[in-house]
């Protein structure tokens, strides 16, 4: 197996494509959680949750 002079870990040509693609899966992942995250942030930020939240709170009152 040929390792790829100056790799770090000692790994081969494709070793080292391997693990450049799992952290640009990991790279991808991070992005779309972290827009997922704002998305929902925003949403509390402009009160859509406080609506929902509220709607549930009265229902839950209302049943006493």
């Amino acid at each position: 197996m040929p390792y790829t002079k100056g790799s770090p870990w000692g790994l081969s040509e494709g070793g080292l494509k391997g693990l450049q693609s799992i952290i640009r899966k990991k790279q991808q992942d991070n992005r779309e959680m972290m827009a997922n995250v704002r998305h929902k942030y925003l949403q509390v930020l402009t009160g859509a949750e406080t609506n929902f939240l509220q709607s549930v709170s009265d229902n839950y009152s209302e049943s006493d």
